[in-house]
C-alpha cells in the first residue's frame, strides 16, 4: 500500500480484491494501514467470516505479514497484498513503544483557538443581550 492506505475485499466489482465465492459478501472486509505503518483488518458486515490464524475475527485487529488470513473459504496471502513497513514484518521484532504524555504544539494551539472562539461567542451574546 503505497499511496492508498486501505484495501477493500469482497465479491462486488468495486472492491480492490474481488473474491467470487459462496460465503464472501459483496463488501466483506477492509484492510487499513495507519500513519505509523501498522496494518489492521476489520469486517464490513456483522455476518462476514474472517479468520486470522484460524481464529474468528470479532473486532478490528492488527495483522502481520506472516498471519494466515481466510476470507470466507478463501485463503489470502498477505505478503503480496500489502507493502509492509520494516517494523511490522515480524511480531518478535516489535517492542512496546513508550508513549509520551506531552501535548503536541499543534493540539495546544488548537485548544487556545477554541478558547478564544468560545470567548468571542460569549462576548457577542452579552453584547446582543444589552442591545435588545
Amino acid at each position: 500500500m503505497t499511496t492508498k492506505r486501505y484495501i477493500k475485499i469482497g465479491s462486488a466489482e468495486a472492491n480492490d480484491v474481488q473474491i467470487s465465492a459462496t460465503k464472501v459478501l459483496p463488501f466483506h472486509a477492509l484492510i487499513m494501514q495507519n500513519t505509523d505503518g501498522r496494518v489492521f483488518i476489520s469486517t464490513c458486515a456483522a455476518d462476514a467470516e474472517v479468520t486470522i490464524n484460524k481464529v474468528q475475527l470479532r473486532q478490528t485487529e492488527e495483522i502481520f505479514s506472516e498471519d494466515q488470513l481466510q476470507i470466507g473459504e478463501c485463503a489470502i496471502h498477505l505478503d503480496g497484498l500489502v507493502s509492509w513497513p520494516q517494523q511490522a514484518l515480524n511480531r518478535a521484532d516489535q517492542a512496546p513503544q513508550e508513549t509520551q504524555s506531552t501535548v503536541p504544539d499543534s493540539k495546544r494551539g488548537l485548544s487556545l483557538q477554541l478558547i478564544l472562539i468560545y470567548a468571542a461567542v460569549a462576548l457577542l451574546l452579552i453584547l446582543m443581550a444589552f442591545y435588545v
